[in-house]
């Protein structure tokens, strides 16, 4: 069994990110746009939303139903969802849209810096020990210098290990920053049972309550893990076309994420 059968990666949080020149209006129509933001993104997502402080430096409006979160100021504009808590509900990608919209036109933007979508995922695991492994064995494997290193010296052992590389497709004009480390909280374990990881038929006793156990915990890291390997993939195009089709942007880049997604996985 693979490990993307065995537990395959969680989205934790997705994020769609526009930044702009002389969004100077926002000072001026912050009110008007809270009141257009919180009728449209409600009927799109069937669903109440918030709105939050409007200050100088900022304004929000959140969607407590689906985590959702829209912030904008004079500079950028974000929607963003906590997966890891909601899954994948809320119409996303209709939020984004109508935002978008919403903002550019009432704050007359013209000209775009960048246009970026971001998913977070994690690989799960049971333990601070076998995150750290596994960062070890997705990312060393293929390293030639880690390789030198320890023929140099064979008393070295990695840890752990992370990577960062930034991606980009010419044809499109659309980079990929990948990001790639061990991610635990507090709470987390540094090891685990070891009878958990074993195949419950070669244990001699208590063989039923060690499967129900490791089924157990095996859940729960697929559904909430505290540890495991983050996969960050955010996708961006800098100095875009004003009139952006932020459906097929997204699309294209969850696609991608896809591609590069499976091709990781088929490291672990």
């Amino acid at each position: 069994m693979s490990h993307r059968d065995d537990i395959p990666l969680k989205l934790c949080t997705t994020a769609c990110e526009i930044r702009y020149d002389q969004g100077y209006l926002y000072l001026d129509r912050c009110g008007q746009l809270m009141r257009i933001l919180e009728k449209s993104l409600s009927a799109c997502t069937e669903a109440d939303w918030m709105p939050g402080d409007m200050k100088p430096t900022g304004a929000h409006i959140v969607c407590p139903a689906f985590g959702l979160k829209v912030i904008f100021d004079t500079t950028k504009f974000v929607v963003e969802q906590d997966n890891y808590v909601f899954g994948n509900t809320g119409n996303f990608d209709q939020v984004c849209n109508e935002a978008i919209g919403s903002i550019l036109a009432r704050l007359d933007i013209q000209n775009l810096n960048r246009i970026g979508f971001r998913e977070i995922k994690m690989c799960g695991q049971m333990s601070i020990d076998e995150t750290e492994s596994l960062s070890v064995k997705t990312i060393c494997s293929n390293f030639e210098l880690i390789t030198r290193l320890k023929s140099k010296n064979k008393a070295l052992w990695v840890d752990k290990a992370s990577f960062n590389a930034t991606i980009t497709d010419k044809d499109s004009n659309v980079s990929t920053n990948v990001n790639i480390a061990p991610h635990y909280q507090e709470t987390a374990p540094i090891q685990c049972d070891e009878r958990l990881l074993q195949n419950p038929h070669s244990i001699q006793s208590n063989q039923r309550a060690v499967l129900l156990a490791s089924l157990r915990k095996r859940k729960e890291v697929t559904k909430k893990p505290i540890t495991g390997l983050i996969v960050d993939l955010d996708s961006f195009q800098r100095f875009p076309q004003s009139e952006i089709d932020i459906w097929n942007f997204i699309k294209n880049a969850r696609h991608s994420h896809d591609k590069m997604a499976k091709a990781i996985l088929e490291k672990m």
